[in-house]
């Protein structure tokens, strides 16, 4: 019964979580700044080194 519990807390959570970044996109989406090319590029940019940073700290725990 546990194991129910948890994969129901862990489908709703993913659920969730669509819900807030569909929230933030179009909160973002209003800000005139975050409309500009250079902008975008910069937002990409910084959420890709951030991603890889992320990544190579989650492999490195998997070492361990």
């Amino acid at each position: 019964m546990t194991h129910k519990k948890l994969i129901l807390a862990e489908v709703a959570l993913i659920l969730v979580s669509v819900l807030i970044f569909r929230s933030l996109w179009m909160l973002l989406d209003k800000i005139p700044l975050m409309n500009k090319e250079s902008t975008l590029w910069l937002s990409l940019f910084f959420g890709g080194l951030v991603t890889v940073f992320i990544l190579y700290y989650i492999a490195k725990q998997d070492r361990k």
